[in-house]
């Protein structure tokens, strides 16, 4: 038996410009036509009349034509300037126009490159999906989910009693909680050097996934549900290896059914009419179980032992205590075992299991799923984003490594698939 634990423009607005401009120098040329071509006649008429008044003397003849001359060579040359200086215009516009133009041809292009780098990103990694249903991706929560919200209530310690020790477990209320009304229930548990206070910490904490469950749950998105955070340890003084696994295993499931799900179920209002076996299998339904890490390795573990007490397994970066990696169906063989003691059927538990890409717990659990989907396909049918088609999905954190802050999306992600608002 092997352990497996872990802790511009457009086009169309530049050639309308170039238009506009061109009209203007067209106008411009026009109105320099005119003064080219009414100024030297009112000179010549100038001319002729001094001429007529000054016929016998030639120096006032010739100093009228040398003026005439000297009128004409300055109107001509004003002419070309005025020409040189509108041709000089309308080559800076055309070089403005097409520079702009190669701009958008530049921009475009970036565009296109951005585009590309961004398609080939995305074959890499995940996409982001905002929809607030069962997805075939990983979801994650808006970050204006972690913020506090006003009605939020304190987490506080329940006290429970077993065999010979005395535990503890932090429980989460949402928003409004009423004990008039019914509610469905988590039990979860961390990893290997974790305890009660692994999620939500110490009563009165305002953890990330307590102001997560309060948006989620004020927003619709789930319906309202009460978490209950577990040691799997008898004690605080009690570490992973001080006792056999199969020892803790046991004590952990009597103490399970014996003494937490009476002792949380009695005080705080959920589906189940009663704390007997048949009240509790009766609203089995609306109670999951969760695990990180360890606390994942005891998800699977219990989904084989205590079914008939959970619907709903969330198993989170984890293998599972049984895992023969030189017989990959063994564990599958002995959950099927287990759960064929059962008068369940494959229809009446959901098992919603996951994992980062970059976790070094990925193999542990990729042996677990290869077991269960290749192996077991009439007691195991995997769905992708419907519950009414499958019993088990298996969902993956892109580029996550084993990090606990991860039990945000995966928790996320599995409520709105098990217990999600549905329109």
């Amino acid at each position: 038996m092997l352990i497996l634990c872990c802790s511009g423009c457009s086009n169309q607005g530049i050639y309308s410009l170039k238009s506009e401009m061109s009209d203007k120098n067209d106008s411009m040329v026009e109105l320099s036509k005119e003064i080219s071509t009414d100024a030297p006649t009112e000179e010549e008429n100038a001319a002729d009349s001094s001429v007529e008044e000054t016929e016998n003397s030639e120096d006032v003849s010739e100093e009228v034509s040398t003026n005439k001359s000297s009128s004409e060579d300055e109107e001509s040359s004003d002419e070309e300037e005025s020409n040189e200086e509108e041709s000089n215009e309308e080559e800076s516009n055309e070089e403005e126009s097409n520079e702009e133009s190669d701009d958008e041809e530049s921009d475009d292009e970036n565009d296109e490159e951005e585009s590309s780098d961004e398609e080939s990103d995305d074959e890499d990694e995940e996409p982001e999906y905002t929809d607030r249903t069962f997805s075939e991706y990983m979801l994650s929560a808006d970050e204006e989910y972690y913020e506090p919200v006003e009605n939020s209530l304190s987490t506080e310690y329940i006290t429970y009693t077993h065999n010979d020790h005395t535990k503890d477990a932090v429980v989460y209320l949402p928003p409004e909680y009423d004990e008039t009304k019914k509610y469905n229930i988590v039990y979860i548990v961390g990893g290997v050097s974790t305890n009660e206070t692994a999620y939500f910490g110490e009563p009165g904490s305002n953890r990330r996934i307590k102001n997560m469950l309060d948006n989620m749950i004020l927003n619709g998105d789930i319906e309202p549900c009460i978490f209950v955070n577990l040691s799997f340890y008898p004690s605080h003084d009690i570490k992973f290896g001080d006792i056999d696994t199969d020892v803790l295993l046991d004590d952990f499931n009597d103490e399970l059914r014996e003494a937490v799900i009476p002792a949380v179920e009695s005080t705080y209002s959920t589906y189940a009419k009663n704390t007997t076996y048949e009240g509790i299998k009766a609203s089995r339904e609306h109670r999951a179980f969760a695990g990180f890490s360890l606390g994942g390795a005891v998800a699977w573990h219990i989904l084989g032992e205590d079914v008939d007490y959970f619907a709903r397994f969330i198993p989170m970066s984890a293998g599972c205590f049984n895992d023969d990696r030189d017989d990959q169906t063994y564990f599958g063989e002995d959950l099927i075992e287990k759960l064929s003691d059962s008068d369940l059927d494959r229809y009446d538990f959901f098992v919603y299991a996951c994992e980062g890409t970059e976790d070094h717990t990925k193999d542990k659990m990729d042996h677990v799923i290869d077991c269960l989907r290749y192996y077991y396909t009439y007691t195991f049918q995997f769905t992708e984003n419907d519950m009414s088609e499958g019993n088990i999905t298996y969902k993956l954190k892109y580029g996550a490594k084993h990090d606990a802050e991860n039990v945000l999306d995966f928790v996320y992600s599995a409520l709105i698939a098990i217990w999600g608002r549905r329109s």
